[in-house]
């Protein structure tokens, strides 16, 4: 008699299709997979939730079957079947267990309230152990308010008011309308545009800004900082990582970082006032400098401040 291998699980997805005449605000959290969203010209909002294994932690079956199996045997040493008592409770516990991905997906909340689509897979134990995939496609402008825990955020699109926070995923989007808000422990940041403000901050994690065009602040505990343009006031902080700026064209802008290094590029024809200090570094300018005061009064102003690291002044190319 040949053996027979367990056949493989079946795919696992759940979809829903909503009517929007606009941008809508998307509610967004998943505990161990990635947030993908795809912002478009659109009439609809789509959502798909899928189990994608691949996203969770090494062990989550294991951790799964372990507690299934304690339940299993609490009901066992007290002489009481799971379920009703009549003879199929073990057997269909057995297979909920078999179907834990199947059941994480199906308890999932996905519904639209007005113009408010919330997407929220279960937070009780053992089925906030089943990593998951959402993807949501919406009209252009919509804003997302998305949290994760490992998983990454991914924004792809024009969107509005952004609200993201992943504990040690990365975070990326593109182009933003509205304020933005970004929050991750030790994944990387990568935003576009941010045309209404924003506030970044990071623990370990690389953060990297296209451009940033009214008033913002960054601050990571040992990343480094890379922005693109900036044309607004700017503080950035940063514990240990290097800050690099490759064209400032208004506004007071203040860097700061204990021993990292400092680059500050000037947008070409901009004239700007210069404060910059290292403790222990060097400091050096690849532009013309005076001390003389301009005579009208500097679009840009940079203050930047070094304990260990080098300070360097260059202009945009």
């Amino acid at each position: 008699m040949s053996e027979h291998s367990e056949p493989p699980p079946r795919e696992l997805v759940r979809d829903h299709e909503f009517r929007a005449s606009g941008p809508v605000e998307l509610d967004l959290s998943n505990g161990l997979g990635p947030i993908e969203v795809e912002l478009a010209e659109s009439e609809t909002v789509r959502v798909e939730v899928r189990h994608e294994p691949e996203h969770g932690y090494p062990d989550w079956r294991g951790g799964l079957s372990g507690l299934l199996n304690w339940v299993s045997e609490q009901f066992n040493e007290t002489g009481i079947k799971p379920g009703n008592g009549r003879g199929n409770g073990g057997t269909r516990e057995g297979e909920r267990s078999l179907n834990a991905a199947a059941e994480a997906v199906q308890q999932t909340r996905v519904d639209m309230t007005n113009s408010r689509v919330a997407v929220h897979p279960p937070t009780t134990v053992p089925l906030r152990s089943v990593p998951l995939a959402v993807r949501v496609h919406a009209p252009t402008g919509s804003r997302v308010n998305a949290r994760t825990g490992p998983g990454s955020i991914r924004i792809g699109g024009s969107s509005g008011r952004l609200s993201l926070q992943s504990g040690s995923g990365s975070v990326l989007t593109d182009e933003a309308t509205g304020t933005a808000t970004v929050r991750t422990g030790s994944g990387q940041v990568r935003l576009g545009t941010m045309r209404a403000g924003l506030q970044a901050r990071s623990g370990s994690g690389r953060i990297e800004i296209a451009a940033i065009e009214a008033a913002s602040s960054v601050v990571t505990g040992s990343g480094s900082v890379w922005l693109g343009r900036i044309a607004d006031d700017l503080l950035v902080r940063s514990g240990s990582g290097d800050i690099t700026v490759a064209e400032g064209t208004a506004g007071q802008v203040e860097l700061i970082t204990g021993s990292g290094e400092l680059q500050f590029a000037v947008g070409r024809g901009v004239t700007a006032e210069v404060d910059l200090t290292s403790s222990t570094g060097s400091i050096s300018s690849e532009l013309e400098v005076s001390t003389e005061p301009p005579g009208t009064e500097s679009a840009l102003k940079l203050f930047g401040r070094t304990g260990s690291g080098q300070a360097l002044l260059t202009s945009a190319v």
